[in-house]
């Protein structure tokens, strides 16, 4: 109140993980939308404006796990935060093949967007990239993820992230 901060967030996700020729390769697609909205004399702070890029989160600030197997990353092809606006939208297709017993290889595909509202949002404006990823499971958990940027982006951007599987 009185702060000319006040604002509304609606936030859409789906996701569905496909087995392909059996139990050892999945196909996981993922989509995100968001969308933050003010009155006219209101504006949304820039540091809780939703962001894109990257494979970090604010676990403390915002919980929600996204992605397919305790992933939080979103455009991995890009440095952490790296994009942030009032609507974002963003698109992810992940295969994986297990490797071996609880190791599994994966060939992902991003594909994100912002814009000052879900209007304004456009194809042209697209930032993508493809890169591969290994993740290590304890007990059905992931343990560590580790995430190479291939193609697009800025540079070849990695990730090291840790899943509930390790415990601290």
């Amino acid at each position: 109140s009185g702060t000319h901060h006040s604002f509304t967030r609606v936030e859409i996700e789906g996701q569905e993980r496909f087995t392909v020729a059996g139990r050892d390769r999945a196909l996981t697609i993922h989509g995100r939308l968001s969308s933050s909205t003010s009155g006219s004399s209101d504006t949304v702070p820039f540091y809780m404006m939703d962001t894109l890029g990257g494979a970090d989160n604010l676990r403390g600030f915002k919980e929600t796990v996204i992605g397919g197997d305790e992933a939080t990353s979103t455009l991995r092809s890009f440095e952490s935060f790296r994009f942030r606006d009032r609507a974002t939208a963003l698109m992810q297709i992940d295969f994986r093949q297990r490797v071996w017993s609880q190791v599994w290889l994966s060939v992902f595909a991003d594909a994100g967007v912002v814009a000052p509202s879900v209007r304004a949002l456009s194809l042209d404006d697209l930032h993508r990239g493809i890169g591969v990823g290994l993740s290590v499971f304890r007990a059905n958990a992931l343990a560590i993820r580790a995430e190479f940027a291939l193609w697009g982006g800025e540079g070849h951007p990695h990730y090291f992230t840790t899943g509930r599987g390790i415990n601290f």
